[in-house]
């Protein structure tokens, strides 16, 4: 769904429905079936891959939110307390 709605805005962004017809048509434009397979195949490796990446980084990115850092940002909070003690 995420990529629908970033379609729909750059889209919009870039000059609407005419705009995305115009840059789809040469891609989409000879309608064999190995270029539908191809083009349908492309769009499910890139779903994939980002929904990988995310379900990867949402832990992360939560611990870092939630503030337990890395021992990396341990140290560097140290020196901050320091300083300021």
């Amino acid at each position: 769904m995420f990529w629908v709605w970033a379609g729909v805005a750059w889209s919009m962004h870039q000059g609407g429905w005419g705009y995305l017809q115009s840059t789809l048509a040469p891609l989409l434009g000879d309608k064999t079936p190995f270029r539908l397979l191809a083009v349908v195949i492309t769009a499910v490796v890139v779903v994939s891959v980002s929904a990988l990446v995310v379900e990867r980084l949402t832990m992360p990115v939560l611990r870092a939110l939630e503030g337990y850092w890395s021992r990396l940002a341990q140290r560097l909070r140290a020196r901050r307390v320091k300083h300021w003690q």
